[in-house]
């Protein structure tokens, strides 16, 4: 009788050891997705501060081109406004495209987190159908080995 008492508590052994392992990988990954999506929300506010800084520095760029042209002695009016409209429409563009590298670099880290939180639902899931394999070949060893104890008893009498 303890052979099956030891067959019957090493499976159920096993089949909480796999099931505890599956929801241990879906913790994991459940944090790492959140830690994915803490650095997207970061990517795109470093997207935006970078933006900003850009448009202050061409600014700055726009005053120093507007008092060189006045000191060179561009003076028409077309010119003038070239000189502003390419500088004002290149500095936007720079800052577009400081604001989109955060944004795309977020949207990677946000692919990545599903992805993890993916792996991590798996993972629980495998866990599951394995523990229901262990389990099912547990029974059957046991109901094996209880009948052929059964055997041996009614052989002896």
């Amino acid at each position: 009788m303890s052979t099956l008492l030891f067959m019957a508590l090493g499976t159920a052994a096993s089949v909480v050891g796999q099931i505890s392992a599956g929801r241990s990988a879906k913790k994991a990954a459940d944090y790492n997705a959140a830690i994915y999506e803490r650095q997207a929300a970061q990517s795109r506010e470093r997207g935006k501060l970078n933006a900003k800084r850009v448009r202050q520095k061409n600014r700055r760029i726009f005053g120093a081109n507007l008092a060189a042209a006045g000191k060179n002695g561009l003076s028409s009016v077309s010119s003038l406004q070239d000189v502003v409209a390419d500088n004002a429409s290149q500095g936007e563009l720079d800052a577009l495209l400081a604001e989109y590298d955060g944004n795309i670099n977020a949207s990677n880290l946000q692919a990545q987190a599903s992805s993890e939180r993916f792996r991590g639902r798996q993972a629980r899931n495998a866990s599951y159908a394995k523990a229901l394999g262990t389990g099912l070949s547990g029974f059957s060893s046991y109901r094996s080995e209880s009948s052929r104890l059964n055997d041996l008893k009614s052989e002896k009498k």
